[in-house]
């Protein structure tokens, strides 16, 4: 079971609350509203491919929405690489991206 809704209180994330709605296992819409009145909302639509997800169930670094989704969120200034069986093995910046040009290699362990 993942949650619906997250409120943040403290310091080291801003204050408010974050509200999830799913489809297909995933998380489709994440919406931030901010304790603070004077300051926006945050929405942000999410899509996936049909790839198991490597975080899904697992906080790493926080709390994020691929955290509960058990697909890989797609993002058009991201190329996902897969191996024979599926698995996400690298993430790279797609051609023409402007934005952050880091690249991400994917080992798992062997059982």
């Amino acid at each position: 079971m993942f949650p619906a809704k997250i409120t943040s209180t403290g310091s080291g994330f801003p204050n408010g609350v974050t509200e999830y709605t799913y489809a297909d296992g995933n998380v489709s819409r994440e919406v931030f509203t901010p304790a603070d009145p004077g300051r926006p909302s945050n929405t942000r639509l999410f899509q996936y491919d049909d790839k198991p997800n490597p975080f899904y169930g697992k906080v790493i670094f926080g709390v994020f929405a691929q955290t509960f989704s058990k697909n890989n969120a797609v993002d058009p200034s991201r190329r996902l690489i897969y191996d024979a069986n599926g698995f996400l093995v690298r993430e790279e910046p797609s051609s023409g991206n402007t934005g952050p040009l880091n690249e991400r290699d994917y080992k798992y362990e062997t059982y």
